[in-house]
């Protein structure tokens, strides 16, 4: 058997082939994208993912300066940005085949000062066509997140910025169609994750609508007869109210909501939904419409959930805390569903 003997012997075929460096925006994996006008400050990425995609990247906790291989396509990318964001302070578009989420860093249009410079927070849309089996959720939620699906009603899918809530809520609804049939719709601003198509007996129908127009293409969708809906985030109270209306009338609706947990993402909610002229507020629909609030996080690159369910053996006093607007009493059904997970007795838990 003849051996390797000179000086590459024993050397993994891999590590003699050097890594191209990326000269594309498309060939980097991470979460967001910063850039200023102000030419002294470096675009900087966060969460930038893979090895080769981090070369010639310069690391400092969770952001990465750009490499500089890729500067001249980004600088192609914020020449687009300019002429756009005139107009419009949030915003989508695709860039070289990928979609992305652009917002303006800095004041409002009325309010700013001349020569005020300004900068953009591009987040990465995934093509990934996510299912709730890859997200490292644990078993006994994606066994009663996908059980919701027949129900009807709301689910709230509740965490800070960057933790992930549109994938969960995406692959909620892809795996709702695929398991049940149906059709499902997403309406959305612009629609982050690729799931629209046939899925098992059913189909998916996303629908891109600017954020100003998302209550009225909610109010006017009703027409459309499908079972399942994935409504953009909650940013206003003409949002909240239509998606509140939707739940009510018979489709499972899930949209995601900023909060520090189940029970303050159930509380921004209802302070959405409530009108001025309403003075018990909307306590009682969303009592008769609400399955379940996901809070999620990442922590470590790791998804950490809480999870309170409206379907038990204690849904109705649940449902009453919420009618009085008690909603800190929600704290001991929250501590006693967890409990009850720890030790394994899940099925007591929803």
């Amino acid at each position: 058997m003849l051996k390797d003997s000179g000086p590459d012997a024993g050397v993994p075929a891999t590590s003699k082939t050097p890594v191209a460096a990326p000269r594309r925006l498309a060939e980097l994996r991470f979460a967001d994208l910063y850039l200023s006008a102000d030419p002294e400050i470096p675009p900087l990425l966060s969460h930038l993912r893979g090895a080769e995609g981090a070369r010639g990247a310069e690391r400092a906790g969770h952001l990465a300066r750009l490499p500089e291989t890729v500067a001249p396509d980004v600088a192609r990318l914020a020449a687009r940005l300019g002429t756009v964001a005139d107009h419009e302070a949030e915003f989508g578009l695709v860039h070289d085949g990928v979609a992305y989420r652009c917002a303006r860093i800095g004041a409002p249009r009325a309010a700013r000062s001349e020569g005020g410079a300004q900068g953009w927070v591009i987040q990465q849309i995934s093509a990934d066509r996510w299912q709730l089996g890859d997200l490292g959720l644990p078993d006994w939620l994606r066994s009663e997140l996908l059980r919701l699906g027949p129900r009807g009603g709301l689910l709230l899918v509740v965490g800070p910025f960057a933790s992930g809530k549109t994938t969960t809520a995406s692959a909620c609804l892809r795996d709702w169609v695929a398991t049940h049939g149906g059709i499902g719709v997403t309406l959305e601003d612009p629609p982050e994750r690729r799931i629209a198509g046939f899925h098992g007996a059913g189909a998916i129908y996303q629908i891109p609508i600017a954020a100003s127009q998302i209550a009225e293409a909610v109010r006017l969708s009703r027409r459309w007869a499908y079972r399942y809906a994935l409504i953009g985030e909650i940013r206003s109270h003409e949002i909240a109210a239509e998606t509140l209306q939707l739940a009510l009338s018979g489709a499972m609706v899930v949209t995601t909501i900023h909060g520090l947990g189940p029970i303050e993402g159930l509380m921004a909610f209802a302070r959405f939904a409530a009108a001025p002229d309403e003075p018990r507020g909307p306590n009682d629909r969303i009592a008769a419409s609400v399955v379940g609030v996901l809070h999620q996080v990442i922590q470590r690159d790791r998804i950490e959930v809480r999870y309170l369910s409206f379907v038990g053996r204690n849904a109705a006093a649940m449902r009453t805390k919420i009618v009085n607007g008690q909603f800190h009493l929600l704290g001991d059904d929250l501590e006693h569903q967890t409990r009850l997970r720890e030790l394994g007795r899940m099925s007591e838990s929803f």
